[in-house]
C-alpha cells in the first residue's frame, strides 16, 4: 500500500500530465508552456521539473496513464461491430458531453496524434509505439482475421477521423458559438462524418 507521501506525489504527477493535455487541446502547442501547466496545477515551475524534464514527457505520461483505463472499454465492444462503428461510438461518447469529453478515448487519440508528430523530440520515443501496440492488441482480439498491417491502417484512419472531427467541432464552435450548443447537434455532425468515411472506404 502506497504511503501518504507517495500518493501525493502520484496525484501531483497526474495533475501535471492532465493539465498539459488540457492546455494542448485548448491552446495547441503554441500556447502550451511549462509555466502555464504549473499554474493550472497549483505548483511552481521548479516542481514541474521535479516530475518531468519536458512538456512532451508530461504528455507521454498522460497517454500511459490513460491507455490502461481505456483498454477494457475497447475490449467490451461486441464482435460483429465494424471498426468504423466502434470509432463512431467512441467519437459520439467522447465528443458530445463536456463533463466526460476530456476523460474519453477520443482525447487520448488527439493527444497521441500530437505526440506522434513530436516523437523525435521525446527521449525513448519508441515507447509511444509500444503504447499504440496495446491498442492494436485489443482490436486484434475483436478482428483476428485482419493482419497487423490491415488493423494498423484501420486504426490510423479511425483515430484520424476522431481527431479531425474534434478539431472541426472546435473550429466551427468558435466561428459560430450557437451552432453546436446542443448535444444532438454535435452527435449529428459526428455521425455525418463517419457516414462520409464509410462511403470512401
Amino acid at each position: 500500500m502506497a504511503s501518504l507521501r507517495e500518493s501525493k506525489k502520484l496525484a501531483t504527477r497526474r495533475a501535471l500530465s492532465e493539465a498539459a493535455a488540457r492546455i494542448l487541446l485548448r491552446e495547441g502547442f503554441e500556447g502550451l508552456t511549462i509555466s502555464l501547466v504549473a499554474k493550472e496545477s497549483g505548483v511552481s515551475v521548479r516542481t514541474f521539473h521535479n516530475y518531468f524534464p519536458s512538456i512532451d514527457e508530461a504528455l507521454f505520461q498522460f497517454c500511459l496513464d490513460s491507455i490502461d483505463k481505456f483498454l477494457p472499454v475497447v475490449e467490451s465492444y461486441p464482435q460483429g461491430m465494424t471498426i468504423t462503428e466502434i470509432f463512431e461510438d467512441i467519437a459520439v461518447k467522447g465528443l458530445t458531453d463536456k463533463d466526460t469529453e476530456f476523460g474519453s478515448i477520443a482525447t487520448l487519440f488527439q493527444i497521441q496524434e500530437h505526440m506522434n508528430a513530436r516523437s523525435r523530440f521525446i527521449p525513448n520515443h519508441e515507447d509511444i509505439h509500444a503504447v499504440l501496440q496495446k491498442f492494436l492488441g485489443a482490436f486484434a482480439k475483436l478482428y483476428p482475421k485482419l493482419s497487423p498491417a490491415e488493423l494498423g491502417l484501420y486504426l490510423q484512419v479511425g483515430a484520424a477521423a476522431i481527431v479531425w472531427t474534434a478539431e472541426e467541432l472546435k473550429r466551427l464552435k468558435t466561428s459560430s458559438p450557437h451552432q453546436f450548443a446542443r448535444r444532438e447537434d454535435k452527435e449529428e455532425f459526428i455521425r455525418k462524418t463517419f457516414t462520409t468515411l464509410r462511403a470512401i472506404t
